[in-house]
């Protein structure tokens, strides 16, 4: 039921997410890598056995996952190709024997270049983009953290993204309780306002917070879903 349709159903958009997936991928990696794993060409074309078996887990990999899984959600960089990083790092070693072969002063100053460019302007870049994604979903755990109820509801009907923050302790040990809304019938929600207070997170107040996404038309919840 899940395997067959991924097989039968092609999105149309797959191509335009990979393409994506793998432009994040070369930007959350040190930017000499990219060059040096083009150098390793003839490598590649000579067969050496570690160079091929190293490109052949990395098509195989990104093959699976455009079949399977071209969405990744959240992730820094293309999170699927991690498991293939040292991958990326042989074939850029043997890019850069190639290189060194033929001017070694040259191709150690563009490795020396890659990484201070990486270091100087696209770490700095990443951690600016990392810190301005987490800081909504932050803002609203502290949110949902101060709010003097046994069970805090969010509405998340609208921005489907809010549904991470529903998080408690395997034991339900934590106050308050967070539910996420589009999950619950009525009668749950009656049922949590006889066993304690219960707050609902509105949609302007995660606005406040800073979410984003793609608000859906729909109706939000009762702010006081108790006072019936």
């Amino acid at each position: 039921q899940r395997v067959v349709p991924l097989l039968t159903k092609v999105d149309p958009l797959t191509i335009q997410t990979m393409t994506y997936n793998l432009v994040r991928g070369i930007g959350w990696n040190a930017l000499f890598m990219l060059p040096l794993v083009i150098a390793a060409g003839p490598a590649i074309k000579r067969r050496e056995p570690v160079v091929l078996a190293a490109l052949c887990g990395i098509v195989l990999t990104l093959f699976a996952m455009t079949v399977i899984l071209p969405y990744q959600g959240h992730g820094w960089g293309y999170r699927y190709i991690h498991p293939v990083l040292g991958n990326f790092c042989l074939l850029a070693a043997f890019g850069y024997r190639e290189l060194a072969r033929g001017d070694k002063a040259w191709t150690d100053g563009v490795v020396v270049m890659g990484a201070a460019i990486t270091c100087i302007i696209a770490m700095p870049a990443n951690f600016w983009s990392a810190h301005s994604f987490v800081r909504p979903y932050v803002a609203l755990t502290e949110l949902i953290n101060q709010q003097d109820a046994d069970f805090v509801i969010i509405d998340d009907e609208r921005y489907w993204g809010a549904v991470d923050q529903v998080r408690n302790l395997p034991d339900l040990s934590n106050s308050p309780i967070v539910l996420a809304g589009r999950f619950m019938t009525d009668d749950q929600i009656q049922l949590l306002c006889v066993r304690g207070s219960v707050k609902v997170i509105s949609t302007k107040e995660m606005v406040a917070t800073g979410m984003v996404g793609y608000p859906r038309d729909v109706a939000a919840m009762d702010p006081n879903p108790c006072h019936r």
